[in-house]
């Protein structure tokens, strides 16, 4: 399968914007699981426990440390676009607040469907910016990504549109055949054809609504 998906446990793991990795949503109380039907429904649970990278430490967001209209976005089990954007921008917010500043401002990929931005901290800022996410956006981040994963239909076929656009722009059939998106990330920019991967990338993105796909 060529998209980027990881699913670690009935409650789907996701590489988040950043280089957090969600390990697992481990739920206990009485608010119920997550699932791919009704995601929000965990994510609003009691407890979720996460890594800062594969190896990182374990973090735990109690449901008390969550803010008020993050627990509001995940009240009906379902995120709309308007609050992930609304989240991701109080998490940034909340991160200025505490005298830091992104690298760049949270933005609209070409899908329509992924903001990208660009932080980057030292050991101390980054505690920050996880308890910025946690309060703010991560749960919401989680719950917007699960809703928003294409069908395996919709994924197949973006991927022959992508192969064919380089194809089409002059990309040599090896560089093309790479079986994942990053393995056709690198081959292009080894080939000198990064420009062309973007370009293809964000046409791809936007025609088949692929969230990460073109920047």
């Amino acid at each position: 399968m060529p998209l980027n998906r990881t699913v670690l446990a009935a409650a789907s793991g996701f590489l988040l914007t950043g280089s957090m990795v969600v390990a697992a949503l481990a739920m206990t109380g009485t608010f119920g699981s997550a699932s791919a039907d009704n995601p929000a429904q965990g994510a609003a649970a009691r407890r979720v426990v996460i890594e800062n990278g594969p190896a990182g430490p374990e973090r735990v967001i109690d449901r008390d440390s969550i803010s008020e209209a993050q627990s509001d976005a995940l009240a009906d089990g379902y995120v709309t676009r308007e609050e992930y954007e609304t989240a991701i921008r109080a998490a940034f917010a909340c991160i200025r607040d505490a005298g830091q500043a992104p690298k760049r401002e949270p933005y609209w990929d070409a899908s329509g469907l992924r903001l990208q931005y660009e932080f980057w901290a030292d050991d101390e800022d980054s505690g920050t910016w996880l308890e910025c996410q946690a309060a703010h956006s991560m749960l919401v981040d989680v719950t917007w990504s699960i809703q928003t994963v294409p069908s395996e239909a919709q994924a197949e076929a973006a991927w022959t549109a992508l192969q064919r656009c380089l194809l089409d722009g002059g990309a040599p059939p090896e560089v093309a055949a790479a079986s994942s998106h990053a393995d056709l990330a690198e081959a292009s920019a080894r080939a000198g054809l990064g420009a062309l991967f973007s370009r293809c990338g964000r046409s791809v993105a936007a025609e088949f609504g692929i969230p990460g796909w073109g920047f």
